[in-house]
């Protein structure tokens, strides 16, 4: 008897590891998803704003630049601009969320202890 229960508890223990580790792959899928889309329409965003504010600019300012550098200086700094932006977004999702599974575990510990000291 003491056996089989244990084998039973070895399969449960494996069924839970494979589940655990396909929803863990199937979230990783999903956010490199998100933020493909999330960085694309980011940067078309930066980069609509940008050419506008630039197209906008007289022709003065047109005679001072050149324009090939403007240019390249202008998508590189939104490319910058948008990898900080999103790589932000996500830490802060990220450590919002270490931070709420480190209070459930410290409340279910504290509670845990809890009931072990009032036996």
């Amino acid at each position: 008897m003491l056996v089989s229960d244990s084998l039973a508890l070895l399969y449960l223990l494996c069924g839970v590891i494979v589940v655990l580790m396909l929803l863990k792959n199937l979230c990783y899928f999903a956010n490199r998803s998100f933020f493909v889309m999330l960085r694309g329409k980011t940067i078309r965003d930066l980069r609509s704003y940008m050419f506008r504010r630039y197209l906008d600019q007289s022709l003065e300012f047109y005679g001072k630049n050149q324009v090939g550098d403007a240019i390249v200086r202008m998508v590189n700094d939104v490319e910058i601009v948008s990898n900080q932006f999103i790589f932000a977004l996500f830490n802060s999702i990220r450590d919002f969320s270490t931070v709420i599974v480190y209070m459930y575990i410290a409340l279910f510990l504290t509670r845990g202890s809890l009931l072990t000291a009032s036996w």
